[in-house]
């Protein structure tokens, strides 16, 4: 069985171990953007399940090789808390250093990124899922303003709520995993 033909099995697996932790949530929630939403993404679930955790990292893996190619990335940034441990989990097994961006402190050295100096390092910037985009803006400008380029993010979850095409806008290309189309034809999910 070839990479390609992996993929959509290995993904179909991870959303059905999204299912089996209740990662999945269906109410009212106030998403990141300010949206109301009756579905809620709960992937930091995944870090308490190891089966979960491993398909997560198996499928980001995947995404990156078939889609970016691991030999003309210097690093990769985490965005933090949701995108730290699978990027921390990736630079290892990849033996790339890790990189993540943070507001700055009063105090101490005052860093913006942390890992060490990222200046002309091709990054590619790690998220658990997107949904409008804006919020991975600030942690691209942020290595961006330190040397570093960043042209690909990768998530697992796009929600389709419009994040790829401000990424597109900023100069930005998104990878993900899944799709909520898919999400919704594999197991019936009520519109978002």
């Amino acid at each position: 069985m070839t990479d390609n033909q992996k993929q959509p099995q290995l993904i179909k697996q991870l959303a059905e171990c999204w299912l089996s932790i209740k990662a999945i949530k269906q109410g009212t929630f106030t998403l990141a953007s300010g949206k109301t939403s009756r579905l809620y993404f709960d992937l930091r679930t995944c870090f308490g399940n190891p089966t979960c955790f491993e398909l997560s990292i198996s499928a980001f893996d995947q995404l990156i090789e078939t889609n970016i190619g691991w030999d003309d990335i210097n690093g990769i940034a985490g965005i933090p808390t949701a995108g730290l441990p699978f990027a921390a989990t990736l630079a290892y097994i990849r033996k790339k250093p890790l990189f993540y961006p943070r507001k700055p402190k009063s105090y101490g050295l005052q860093k913006t990124v942390e890992g060490g100096d990222v200046k002309d390092k091709h990054l590619i910037l790690i998220d658990d899922l997107i949904s409008t985009g804006y919020s991975k803006l600030p942690a691209v400008k942020t290595l961006q303003n330190q040397g570093a380029q960043v042209k690909h993010i990768c998530v697992l979850l796009d929600r389709e709520l419009g994040g790829k095409e401000v990424l597109e806008k900023n100069g930005l290309q998104l990878h993900a995993a899944c799709t909520f189309s898919q999400l919704k034809k594999w197991f019936n999910l009520p519109d978002p």
